[in-house]
């Protein structure tokens, strides 16, 4: 865990200085038996945010079976979107960040068919005004 803890940090930091965010993260642990373990999350809105990345990856550890050991681990953002300044001023302040922490904790927890949200349309038939859309893509 505490591993984890600064493998985020030193990604956020690499994602703060390029303006960016995360939005699909890949952890891999190179095991001593010479095999890899990956887990692999996905964010709905760009995210640098240690704490947030943490919390998102602390369940997929306990799938994993360490074997004889872990000998390095890496932590990588495979997908990223530059993140806007007052995206960012507003997660800073916590405005605005807890419905996308809670739709990434619910999509990464259930599957993203599984974590929906209705999108409405303009539609003359009002039962077909509404459209049932994953959570994680973003409005």
């Amino acid at each position: 865990m505490a591993t984890l803890a600064d493998l985020a940090a030193d990604l956020a930091a690499s994602l703060a200085a390029a303006g960016a965010g995360a939005r699909q993260i890949a952890l891999a642990l190179y095991r001593a038996d010479g095999s890899i373990a990956h887990a692999r999350i996905g964010t709905s809105t760009p995210c640098r945010d240690p704490r947030h990345m943490t919390r998102l990856l602390t369940p997929k550890l306990d799938e994993i079976d360490a074997g004889f050991g872990i000998d390095v681990a890496t932590l990588a953002a495979t997908r990223f979107e530059r993140l806007a300044q007052t995206q960012a001023a507003m997660a800073a302040t916590g405005q605005g960040g807890a419905a996308a922490e809670l739709i990434d904790r619910l999509t990464n927890r259930l599957g993203a068919a599984q974590a929906l949200r209705l999108e409405h349309r303009a539609r003359h038939l009002p039962e077909r005004a509404d459209v049932l859309r994953s959570a994680a893509i973003p409005m």
